[in-house]
């Protein structure tokens, strides 16, 4: 139990992680350069959001998959 607390805490945190990376990499563009990509600077926070989910799902399907995977070994 504690195991898996610490994973998703982990999850947790590789997630947050990445949304304050999207963020910044993000408000180093200008507003034109943001525009050739098709965002404005108002889209910056759901995007960031968007990624952070995105990896946290990454995170809880590996960590799922290892689950079953290694029930397989056992």
């Amino acid at each position: 139990m504690i195991k898996t607390f610490a994973k998703t805490l982990y999850g947790i945190f590789v997630a947050n992680l990445a949304e304050r990376n999207t963020i910044r990499e993000l408000n180093k563009l200008s507003d034109r350069e943001l525009n050739d990509i098709g965002i404005s600077r108002w889209d910056i926070p759901n995007i960031a959001k968007q990624e952070a989910d995105m990896r946290f799902a990454e995170f809880s399907s590996y960590k799922a998959s290892a689950m079953i995977n290694g029930a397989r070994h056992a």
